[in-house]
């Protein structure tokens, strides 16, 4: 694992993997054929951009599947 900081870079040793789901809306239907999503357009942009923006942080890629 390789960490950035103004001060230098550093490097750590780290053997993992880390796989992460989410629904794609607070209320887990959003782009369900079988049940109607709640959410307004407003909420589901708010929720997946947090989403994204905890993705970046962790340095991964975000599959829409």
């Amino acid at each position: 694992m390789r960490i950035a900081r103004a001060e230098g870079v550093y490097e750590m040793p780290a053997r993992f993997q880390l796989i992460c789901s989410a629904p794609p809306c607070p209320c887990a239907h959003y782009g369900d054929p079988k049940t109607e999503c709640t959410c307004s357009a407003n909420r589901v942009r708010a929720y997946q951009d947090r989403l994204l923006g905890i993705a970046e942080k962790l340095g991964c890629e975000v599959l829409h599947v």
